[in-house]
């Protein structure tokens, strides 16, 4: 998964995966998903980020199953034995905006 948070427009988008998009569904004003031909969620649109989502602030937790492989480098994990991290510990400042 993927976070991309567009400072500029305070919109955030949630990428799940990788697959082309066939349909674009509102859920409400500020938040639209992109579905594949199955239906399956591709990605979601929060406009408003900072006020619907808490964004750019982002903790990331795993729960209950132990780390499978190491991430990628950059990437935002925590191992559930640690808790959950800010992602501002561990995001480049060029995705912070500074």
């Amino acid at each position: 998964m993927r976070i991309k948070y567009f400072r500029d427009t305070d919109t955030a988008l949630l990428e799940f995966s990788d697959k082309q998009v066939a349909e674009t569904r509102e859920v409400s004003e500020d938040v639209l998903v992109d579905l594949d031909e199955h239906g399956n969620l591709v990605s979601m649109t929060v406009e408003h980020a900072s006020e619907r989502a808490m964004l750019p602030d982002v903790a990331v937790e795993e729960i209950g199953a132990q780390q499978r492989h190491a991430p990628e480098e950059g990437s935002v994990t925590a191992p559930s034995e640690q808790g959950p991290r800010q992602a501002s510990q561990v995001m480049p400042d060029v995705m912070r905006g500074k």
